[in-house]
C-alpha cells in the first residue's frame, strides 16, 4: 500500500487531495490495512507477496487487474506504469524496462513484515495501522 506517483504527470494529481473529506482518508487507510493483513499474514503472507512479485514480473495488465491491487482503489490512469518495490527483499520488480514516464509511473511498495516482537498481535496491528494511515494521507505516496 505504498505507491508513489511522479511529479512529471501533471495531468493526474497526487493521491492526496486537500479538499477531500476525512472519511476518504479513513476509507483509504482501511483498504491499506486490509492489504497489509494479507501481506503480513503469518501463514499465507509470503505466498501473497511472491504472487504479487510474480505478477509484476509477468505483465502490467496482470498486476493492475489483480483483485488485491484493485481493492486498494489507487485510481491510476490505464497508461500509468506500475513497478513493485518489495522492501522485504529490497527488489524493484517490473515486467519490462520502464518507459520514459510520459504519463507517469507508480511504485507499489510492499512493506517488510514487522519482526521486532514475534508473536505479538497488538504490535503487528499497531504497525499495520501506522503504515495504513501514513500511506493513505501522504501527498506523494500510498501503498
Amino acid at each position: 500500500m505504498c505507491p508513489i506517483q511522479t511529479t512529471t504527470n501533471l495531468d493526474a494529481p497526487f493521491l492526496y487531495n486537500v479538499n477531500a473529506k476525512e472519511e476518504h482518508y479513513g476509507d483509504r487507510a482501511q483498504r491499506n490495512y486490509d492489504f497489509l493483513e494479507r501481506l503480513w499474514h503469518p501463514v499465507t503472507g509470503a505466498g501473497f507477496r511472491n504472487d504479487l512479485i510474480g505478477l509484476a514480473q509477468a505483465s502490467q495488465a496482470g498486476l493492475k487487474a489483480d483483485p488485491n491491487v484493485v481493492a486498494l482503489g489507487l485510481g491510476l490512469a490505464p497508461d500509468v506504469y506500475v513497478a513493485l518495490l518489495d522492501l522485504e527483499s529490497g527488489r524493484m520488480v517490473y515486467d519490462n524496462a520502464p518507459p520514459a514516464h510520459p504519463d507517469g509511473f507508480y511504485i507499489l511498495m510492499l512493506p517488510a513484515t514487522p519482526r521486532a516482537r514475534p508473536g505479538s498481535r497488538s504490535y503487528k496491528v499497531a504497525q499495520q495501522w501506522a503504515e495504513a494511515w501514513y500511506h493513505a494521507v501522504r501527498e506523494t505516496g500510498g501503498m
